[in-house]
């Protein structure tokens, strides 16, 4: 087999990566935590029209690709419109990883050639999911996120969530005279009061460690004696507490420009209430095995129909660099939104200390 050969026989493998609905929950010991609470669902129309009955706030509306979004409320329900967004990502096979495919595939270890080649493949891909799943924390931390389109144009999609269900504590976690239980016991009542008893907790370790540390929250946790409040003790008043479990949340992106930057931001603290949104995803699309449920959701992340596609779905192409220096280019795109489907489930707590 030549290199022309295997390329060829990788762009169906490519393909199948791109399309995998496993993706979308990370690799290893990199798992995307946002992902499992708003999953991809895939769609063919690119403006997405959604009518929902019961009281809820407008999901997120993308006008990156081609218009500003469209949105209105009817009486008695809500209307709503989603423009999807654009995103794209190139990586590069350096010429040395180029020619150790080559000797790898003039030497017969073809399965060696393919799997460093599906190894970029899989890095450009995971490039994307990892774009959807930084909006999903903006989107929770700041109430939008920010899309750039065609000509460089930059737009911020809402994330809107139902008033009163996005708020910030009234004084530093620090202040021993403030009581940030309370405040955090106000916004699972109101998730309750919504019809969505709280489930589940996600934040970073420091945030934690610093809601954990609040003397209110201490005496809460370890009772009047006091005594080191831990994350784990916390994770386990929250069991018993509320029922509800306990993310945190550390992993890290890196960004075009080299910086590291939290996936969910620090200073902000999560809180979801169950839904009756459930959503199964199945990794073998042939034999319908392998079934994931995930319950409890609170949005969506839509996939819709890529740039030169004429079916949903990410994009993925591999090309040869011709000429003296040569390499493999592997270009990956996809048209995107992030956006709650039952914002009356979500509670968002920003610390005084995340402004600084």
């Amino acid at each position: 087999m030549n290199f022309k050969e295997l390329l060829e026989q990788l762009k169906g493998a490519a393909n199948e990566l791109a399309q995998s609905r496993l993706m979308q929950f990370g690799r290893g010991n990199r798992r995307y935590v946002l992902a499992e609470l708003m999953p991809e669902t895939v769609t063919d129309q690119n403006v997405i029209r959604e009518v929902r009955l019961a009281f809820e706030n407008v999901i997120a509306a993308d006008g990156a690709r081609y218009s500003p979004a469209q949105k209105a409320k009817l009486v008695g329900g809500l209307d709503v419109n989603v423009e999807l967004g654009h995103q794209d990502i190139s990586v590069q096979l350096t010429p040395e990883d180029f020619d150790a495919i080559n000797a790898a595939v003039s030497g017969g270890n073809s399965l060696k050639a393919q799997a460093t080649a599906l190894g970029l493949v899989e890095r450009a891909i995971l490039s994307l999911v990892e774009k959807n799943e930084a909006q999903r924390g903006a989107g929770l931390a700041y109430g939008e996120y920010e899309v750039v389109g065609a000509g460089g144009l930059r737009a911020k999609v809402p994330f809107e969530l139902p008033d009163g269900h996005r708020a910030q504590f009234e004084s530093p976690l620090s202040d021993p005279a403030f009581d940030a239980m309370a405040a955090f016991d106000a916004m699972a009542n109101m998730l309750a009061g919504a019809g969505h008893p709280l489930v589940r907790v996600v934040a970073s370790t420091p945030t934690l460690q610093q809601f954990a540390r609040n003397a209110a929250v201490a005496k809460y946790v370890v009772g009047e004696n006091g005594g080191l409040v831990s994350i784990a003790k916390l994770r386990e008043f929250l069991s018993a507490e509320y029922g509800a479990r306990l993310d945190a949340y550390d992993l890290r992106y890196t960004a075009q420009d080299g910086t590291r930057h939290r996936f969910l931001p620090e200073g902000v603290i999560c809180l979801f209430g169950s839904t009756d949104d459930q959503v199964s995803v199945t990794f073998d699309s042939e034999t319908g095995e392998d079934e994931l449920v995930l319950e409890n959701v609170v949005g969506r992340t839509w996939i819709g129909r890529a740039a030169k596609r004429s079916a949903p779905g990410r994009a993925v192409e591999l090309y040869e660099i011709p000429g003296k220096g040569g390499g493999l280019i592997v270009d990956a795109w996809q048209t995107s939104a992030v956006g709650p489907t039952v914002p009356a489930a979500i509670g968002v707590l920003s610390t005084v200390e995340s402004e600084s």
